[in-house]
């Protein structure tokens, strides 16, 4: 049985060269996470590739990507997203395959369900409604956009072209995931070794509904998106690499665009403070919705639309969230009682830890 539609070749030559790319994107939260994989799988990506079939089993390749959890979660968010959306339409943004052979899902009426995917349902109706309905065949480009997820929902039911950009293992595991759920289709994806240059062309994307890349890729003046999104990753970036990405989509969101912007009010996994309320919008945004991330009080939903009239209001907005964010602010005892317990941790075997997290915490993710 072939395993891919796409090259084979092309997307190892695709992970290789990404890598040249990266330069400092990859924050101290990633480096912790990729690194482990890079030992274990991606040096010798070439001789090992068939693994990618079983990527989300265990969440061996997809750990930060994914989060999946125990079964028994499942239902209640389900039930819960059902209160708001109709159910038949839930389902339909659902897989109809375990790509990845995740083994923290559920079968029902002939959809795999997940605790992670069901989240990213939420966003998926909040842009049918507040995006889709504007745009004919839009071109949206998700940063951070894990192994592909939210992109295979939202380019099931919609035509569109998405631009995926984020570090060089991530983009290999969504390369395989998207070709595996579109394999029987006629679209196409562009991976890296097709553009092998730094600068991103609308002529490059013309022929193509997927464009995969690494970051420090440029955006010519000429492409213009319509969509940004990020989702739970840019508080996982520095400050610098932030900056860089708003510099990006100032300078190449269409007249009237949209970004949604989905991060925790605080984190400090990357040695710094990294709040949504400091990012650095500019002033022409006019607030959509702003509310808490759906069943994740930590975490906010900002989804604002390009606007130079008078009734612009993100900077107002971001104030608010300046306040919210104050009641997430770890004192300095707990945080120092958290890094003890780290390092006790550290010391004891995996089978030990596995068996006291089941026992003594929950594991939903953070």
């Amino acid at each position: 049985m072939n395993l891919f539609k796409i090259n084979k070749q092309k997307l190892i030559e695709s992970y290789l060269l990404s890598k040249e790319y990266i330069q400092a994107s990859e924050s101290k939260h990633w480096k912790k996470l990729n690194e482990p994989k890079r030992d274990s799988f991606f040096k010798s990506v070439d001789e090992n590739v068939s693994i990618l079939q079983s990527f989300r089993s265990n969440k061996i390749l997809s750990k930060g990507l994914d989060d999946a959890v125990e079964k028994k979660f499942i239902p209640e968010v389900f039930f819960k997203i059902a209160e708001q959306y109709n159910a038949y339409e839930i389902l339909n943004y659902l897989q109809e395959k375990n790509i990845g052979e995740s083994d923290h899902g559920i079968n029902i009426f002939n959809r795999f369900i997940d605790y992670h995917e069901l989240f990213l349902v939420d966003y998926a109706f909040k842009l049918d409604k507040y995006f889709f309905r504007n745009f004919h065949h839009p071109i949206l480009c998700e940063i951070g956009g894990g192994y592909g997820a939210l992109c295979r929902m939202l380019s099931s039911k919609h035509s569109c072209k998405y631009i995926l950009i984020d570090l060089p293992e991530a983009n290999l595991i969504s390369a395989y995931y998207l070709d595996q759920h579109f394999k029987n289709t006629n679209k196409r994806i562009l991976l890296f070794s097709d553009l092998n240059k730094p600068t991103l062309k609308s002529e490059d994307i013309a022929a193509y509904d997927f464009i995969i890349i690494p970051p420090n890729i440029k955006f010519a003046e000429d492409l213009e998106i319509d969509l940004f999104i990020n989702t739970r990753s840019m508080m996982e970036m520095e400050c610098k690499t932030i900056s860089n990405y708003f510099d990006l989509i100032h300078g190449n969101i269409s007249k009237s665009g949209y970004f949604l912007n989905v991060n925790r009010y605080i984190k400090k996994t990357v040695g710094e403070e990294i709040m949504i309320s400091r990012y650095p919008y500019d002033e022409n945004w006019n607030v959509q919705i702003s509310e808490k991330a759906f069943m994740q009080d930590h975490i906010h939903l900002l989804l604002t639309k390009r606007d130079f009239s008078e009734s612009k209001n993100i900077i107002p907005e971001l104030n608010k969230l300046e306040i919210e964010a104050k009641k997430y602010f770890e004192s300095n005892i707990s945080v120092n009682i958290r890094s003890i317990f780290n390092k006790i941790k550290s010391l004891l075997p995996s089978s030990l830890k596995a068996k006291i997290k089941s026992l003594l915490f929950s594991s939903k993710p953070e």
